[in-house]
């Protein structure tokens, strides 16, 4: 696996992967990146580090502690907020010398584990048709694990263990539904390991529109293209109130465009957007808006929101997660009430964010995030967008949508 800051993100999925095989305990990507990326000034909360102490065979977080950390339990502070478990800096580097030592002895172990000899040569994995569109998409999967010697197995729809099915031996497919578009990579696990894989790729014709009223819920509401006003990529309060999402509290616009964009990878590769979120056309008081560009293996996120705010922004480019309570975001901070241009450019893996043709933000990501495969556009509220252009490693236009402007 080697140094855990080249890590990529199909290592976190793969981790992810054993921590629930054996402690049926879902931690996310996110989670795990926070625990090996972040600066050591802050630690997980008690169930992230309990999950963590069994998967390595102690009973809990207090027992791992006991026997490799100085000092006793009366060491822990519990407090209010995001992070509800702080411990004193004399034992901060002991603890996590203490859990990277260890993950680091175990990791490569159980990782090639997952390669095994239940007769590879004769499974059979994959879709009935690689050519999807459109949301929800019901795939078809078809598979073979008669030859395992194994009753069941399961298929899972992408890097969450939680979306698992069981599928007997017996039988020959399985259909299930994708709720967003993007690039997936499914997975055939038998006998607790995964021995195949295969890509996912739900593209959509031109932009979807699609609300959220929790971050990360499995299902969206959906909203009829056709409700796109003709000047803006823009879906009116009232259109989303009559879909049944109450406007009185927090939602999130999502616009969607999943598509072939050909060889552009996430090395060097520049998106100019315009965007607005004003209050009057149901935009949120936060302002909170993100750009983001979605590869096969990952994605380049980039936050905005209203100055006094910024601290809610999280930046996420590749295996770097950075928190906006722990950083200081305070350029991505502006004014969306009225028109911003906005350019994310990427020159071998250095991310620069530009906010009217000023420079507001810069960083460097390591992880090979593969090739582009949509954009997606997400607002606290009724955002907008008027000008999206897209531009490859050699400063090409290769894709532009101006929205009848």
């Amino acid at each position: 696996m080697g140094d855990s800051a080249s890590w990529v993100q199909q290592d976190f999925e793969h981790l992810s992967e054993l921590i629930y095989e054996k402690v049926k305990v879902q931690l996310s990507i996110s989670t795990l990146k926070r625990l090996w990326i972040y600066k050591p000034d802050t630690i997980p909360n008690i169930s992230t580090l309990d999950a963590l102490s069994q998967f390595l065979n102690y009973r809990n977080w207090y027992d791992f502690k006991s026997r490799f950390i100085t000092g006793n339990v009366r060491d822990i502070e519990l407090r209010p907020g995001r992070r509800t478990l702080f411990f004193k800096k004399a034992n901060r580097k002991y603890i996590y010398t203490a859990i990277a030592l260890t993950l680091v002895l175990f990791l490569p172990i159980l990782l090639r584990n997952l390669v095994n000899d239940l007769h590879q040569d004769k499974v059979v994995f994959k879709l009935k048709e690689t050519k999807l569109s459109g949301i929800p998409n019901t795939v078809e999967f078809q598979y073979d694990i008669s030859n395992t010697g194994v009753d069941f197995g399961y298929i899972q729809q992408d890097w969450d263990p939680a979306r698992r099915v069981k599928v007997p031996a017996s039988e020959k497919s399985l259909y299930n539904t994708y709720y967003y578009p993007g690039y997936f990579e499914a997975s055939l696990v038998v006998d607790n390991k995964v021995i195949r894989k295969t890509p996912v790729l739900i593209e959509t014709e031109g932009w979807i529109p699609v609300v959220l009223v929790e971050r990360f819920q499995v299902k969206p509401t959906y909203i009829d293209k056709n409700l796109i006003v003709a000047q803006n990529l823009h879906i009116s309060p009232n259109d989303i109130k009559v879909a049944g999402i109450d406007t009185s509290k927090d939602y999130f616009t999502n616009y969607f465009n999943v598509r072939n964009y050909g060889d552009i990878s996430c090395d060097n590769i520049t998106l100019i957007s315009e965007i607005r979120n004003n209050v009057r056309e149901g935009g949120s008081s936060n302002q909170y808006s993100e750009i983001i560009l979605k590869f096969q293996n990952g994605r380049l996120l980039t936050p905005f929101g209203k100055s006094g705010f910024t601290s809610t922004l999280d930046v996420e480019y590749g295996e770097k997660y950075l928190d906006g309570s722990e950083n200081d975001f305070s350029a991505l901070g502006t004014d969306l009430s009225d028109w911003k241009e906005i350019k994310i450019e990427v020159r071998n893996r250095h991310v620069f964010v530009f906010i009217n043709g000023l420079k507001v933000y810069d960083l460097i990501f390591e992880a090979w995030m593969g090739k582009l495969v949509g954009l997606q556009y997400c607002f606290n509220g009724c955002g907008s967008v008027r000008k999206t252009e897209l531009y490859d490693q050699n400063g090409s236009l290769v894709f532009a949508d101006y929205f009848g402007n």
